[in-house]
Formats: structure tokens, C-alpha cells, sequence
């Protein structure tokens, strides 16, 4: 019998942050989760609401990559994904 890594969907939401401190959505921004063990990746571009999503992955440690534009170079952050259905990942703050 072999062991499945259930996982689930991962939300979250990129904002760029406003000289007075406050946040607004970050549109149009490529994301990227990275499996370094499987060295495996799938991209998406936030939305309208800077919201990006990612269906079905498996539990496990991954990088999430964000690359706010040509000319600036990619963020990363360290995530993990739990044997649930859904992880929500705090906002995250990019330069614009």
C-alpha cells in the first residue's frame, strides 16, 4: 500500500503598499510555487484583487517566488502546505 501526501488549494493575496503606509491590491503579478524535492513548479498572475491561487497540491515544503516585475528581482518565501484542504497564505507586500 503506498502513502498519498494529501494537500489542498493555497490563497493568498499581494499588495503593493502606499507611501502613507497603506495597502492596495497588486495586480497582474506572476507567482510561482516551486517543490524543490520534485523540482516541480506551476505559475499563475494575480488578479484584479491581487488574489492567486493554486489547486491540488500535495502537503510539503515549497517556495513561493513572486516576480513583481522584468526589472525587479524575484521574491521568495518559504511555505508550508498541511494535510488540509486549503491554505491561506497572509498578505505579502510588493515593491511597485
Amino acid at each position: 500500500m503506498t502513502s498519498l501526501a494529501y494537500g489542498g488549494n493555497v490563497e493568498g493575496r499581494l499588495d503593493y503598499q502606499g507611501p502613507s503606509g497603506s495597502a492596495s491590491p497588486a495586480p497582474h503579478i506572476q507567482v510561482s510555487l516551486v517543490d524543490p524535492i520534485q523540482k516541480h513548479s506551476s505559475s499563475t498572475f494575480t488578479g484584479f484583487d491581487g488574489m492567486y491561487y493554486f489547486y491540488n497540491v500535495p502537503s510539503g515544503q515549497y517556495t513561493l517566488a513572486i516576480k513583481p516585475s522584468e526589472n525587479k528581482p524575484a521574491i521568495s518565501y518559504k511555505i508550508t502546505v498541511g494535510n488540509q484542504p486549503h491554505t491561506s497564505i497572509k498578505p505579502i507586500l510588493v515593491p511597485r
